[in-house]
């Protein structure tokens, strides 16, 4: 029921589930979750024959088993260390190492029983966190024998004093990986607890043991009360992807990193060029680049053309800038000076300038206002000749009034 499925080995039935802590009373009640809920998975196992003495609980790097019959309790441990001394449990995972280093662990039986003693019956490296699923496996300890070379216990502590704790076996071997694979690796142990006071199936010496027996004999005394628990994953250093190691635009080549020296700029996107301090930066004002730019510079835009900051990812995003006071913009070759007797403000993006009033003119590329256009000179010739005439017909109507009066006095 609620979900529990249950196999079978050679030795155990096993049921399998999981409970769920949901943070929220309300969401629980309405049958749904937002997230963070608790997930605890664990194994109840019964022996498929003879008596059953023992139902276990099993998570990661622990177990917990209780007797069925009578009472007591017992605890297992694997934990891994940071180094030889076994002061510092490792306890963020993935564990990384780099092969051939040393991997320091320890197997430990929790219980209250001064007359109890651990064995150890198998280590076993896999590709997987169960005994019965992965592809991969590798053999360190089996049927309580020695079977990988750099694989040791560890016989007396960091004082060299010697390791009597019959509750717990320290040991230790070389990193590995599984040849043409980039899983991670998971140290699995099955242990056998034995009574110090009747050492006939004791836990010392079991690889001797196991030769003197045919296998299945070995396998049928060591499955009496054996124990699984595992640990990890490892991963091997140079399988691991560090790419959030490296700082924000940056990344590291596969298998090419071991500082965070290696860590390389990403390729800028178009309208940037790379800064290799600072990584990828917006093309200044007036020039452009194009998409995976990995340049130290931006391309500079026509002259007489330009772009916003950022805003150029080809050269057609140059666009001609706005022209000074007193020329006009032609679409082909730019800025141009206004004709004579035409003007223009500042800014002028128009293909054409303004004509003077007429009468009037003014440079070409003088014009930058009206008031620039001043009389041309054949007018103000003109205005001349007018004064001139104007000033003779007053000079003679006064030399007319002058003879009358003359006339007149004779």
């Amino acid at each position: 029921k609620c979900g529990t499925t249950v196999s079978y080995n050679n030795s155990h039935v096993i049921y399998k589930n999981q409970m769920i802590g949901i943070s929220s009373k309300i969401d629980y009640s309405n049958g749904i979750t937002r997230g963070g809920e608790l997930k605890i998975a664990f194994e109840c196992s019964f022996n498929r024959t003879g008596a059953t003495e023992y139902a276990s609980w099993e998570v990661k790097g622990a177990a917990i088993v209780e007797r069925v019959t009578g009472e007591g309790s017992l605890r297992f441990l694997l934990d891994i260390y940071e180094d030889a001394t076994y002061a510092n449990k490792v306890v963020n995972f993935p564990f990384q190492l780099t092969l051939n280093a040393n991997i320091n662990m320890q197997v430990t039986l929790d219980s209250l029983d001064p007359d109890q003693s651990l064995g150890v019956v198998r280590i076993q490296a896999k590709d997987s966190e169960t005994e019965e699923d992965g592809n991969l496996s590798y053999d360190l300890v089996k049927e309580g024998c020695i079977v990988d070379s750099t694989f040791k216990f560890i016989e007396t502590d960091s004082n060299l004093q010697p390791h009597s704790d019959p509750k717990s076996k320290r040991f230790i071997f070389k990193a590995f990986s599984f040849l043409d694979s980039q899983t991670p690796i998971y140290i699995h142990a099955v242990i056998k607890v034995c009574s110090l006071s009747d050492n006939s199936f004791g836990c010392t010496d079991l690889c001797t043991k196991s030769r003197r027996k045919r296998f299945v004999e070995v396998s049928s005394e060591l499955n009496g009360e054996q124990f699984h628990i595992y640990q990890g994953p490892i991963v091997p250093s140079h399988l691991v992807e560090i790419r959030e190691d490296c700082v924000a635009g940056q990344f590291l080549h596969e298998d090419n990193g071991t500082q965070e020296s290696d860590c390389t700029w990403n390729d800028c996107v178009e309208g940037q060029f790379l800064d290799q301090t600072t990584g990828c930066t917006d093309c200044p004002a007036d020039q452009w680049s194009a998409a995976a730019n990995s340049d130290p510079t931006c391309t500079a835009c026509p002259t007489g053309k330009g772009v916003a900051s950022g805003a150029g990812t080809q050269e057609s995003d140059c666009t001609w800038n706005d022209c000074v006071e007193g020329q006009f913009l032609d679409q082909t070759t730019g800025c141009t000076d206004c004709p004579a007797d035409q003007w223009s403000a500042a800014a002028n993006s128009d293909p054409t300038c303004t004509a003077c009033p007429t009468g009037k003119g003014v440079a070409s590329g003088a014009g930058t206002q009206e008031s620039d256009c001043t009389l041309k000179e054949d007018k103000q010739g003109d205005n001349q000749n007018y004064s001139d005439a104007a000033a003779l017909k007053v000079s003679l109507n006064f030399l007319v009034v002058l003879l009358f009066a003359v006339n007149k006095n004779i």
